[in-house]
């Protein structure tokens, strides 16, 4: 979201958390500069926050063509699929297991977010707890949110294949265009 950076930082420490992990692709912003990578990592430091970057292997706008289907959205499934999202997800199991940590992102509202759609989803099937804090330092439990979506979205038939209904809420780049057609006159 776009909090001051000392509300944001009440509310991590609110829920004791030691150590930030970074998802965002690109964490820079002109509206909100004490969310740039830079500022934001001095800024956890002094109050004895640990920051890392994760944007490479669990950012939600993978920059390969690939990931996107032809209206714009990210396939979860081919993203989930890759060694750098394994690599991500293998870095956050073991510091759970040292540390109370939290996953940051630039969406304020889980639902419009892939910290929610594609890591908390990911995260639950195997086992782990994850908790959204809101704005107002209240928690959400992801799988009363996961079990909201679900029951909206029950497939009559198993889908064979790629999952293609698993992807970002939101188109992340503009739909794909078929190729204008050059007219003789």
């Amino acid at each position: 979201s776009n909090h001051p950076i000392e509300k944001f930082l009440s509310l991590l420490q609110a829920h004791s958390i030691a150590t930030a992990f970074d998802i965002r692709t690109n964490p820079a912003s002109r509206f909100s500069p004490q969310f740039n990578r830079k500022s934001l990592d001095q800024s956890l430091n002094e109050v004895g926050i640990e920051y890392e970057f994760l944007g490479k292997e669990l950012g939600g706008r993978p920059k390969e063509d690939g990931f996107y289907d032809k209206e714009g959205y990210v396939l979860y499934e081919r993203l989930a699929s890759t060694s750098e999202f394994r690599r991500g997800i293998r870095r956050i199991a073991e510091a759970s297991e040292m540390t109370r940590l939290a996953l940051l992102c630039t969406e304020m509202d889980p639902k419009e977010c892939h910290r929610h759609h594609l890591l908390a989803t990911y995260l639950m099937e195997r086992g782990f707890t994850i908790l959204h804090i809101l704005r107002d330092e209240t928690l959400l439990d992801a799988a009363l949110l996961s079990h909201e979506f679900a029951s909206r979205q029950i497939p009559l038939l198993e889908p064979t294949g790629e999952d293609l209904s698993w992807r970002s809420p939101n188109p992340m780049r503009k739909p794909a265009t078929s190729p204008k057609r050059r007219r003789n006159h």
